[in-house]
């Protein structure tokens, strides 16, 4: 599992401060790499929408990431013709 690991030192104070101290190296390493944060601790949840404006877009359950940026890719995708690709 290792070899899957990318190792990065500390990042600096975000700017957002989170009401559990150990939550907060999560929150201050998602606004330094602009990552997605998946969490299900309340208290990285109520701060979504101030991470949301720092570029972290922050979920409770997996959703892979698409190009459409959470749009609706059918809808996107369709032809011309009407008919989806």
């Amino acid at each position: 599992f290792d070899i899957l690991t990318l190792t990065r030192p500390a990042a600096a104070f975000a700017g957002v401060r989170c009401r559990d101290a150990d939550d907060q190296i999560f929150i201050d390493l998602a606004v330094a790499h602009r990552a997605n944060l998946l969490s299900t601790d309340a208290q990285i949840l109520a701060l979504r929408h101030r991470l949301a404006s720092l570029g972290v877009a922050v979920a409770s359950v997996w959703m892979p990431m698409t190009p459409t940026h959470g749009l609706n890719a059918t809808r996107i995708c369709k032809q011309p013709n009407g008919t989806n690709n």
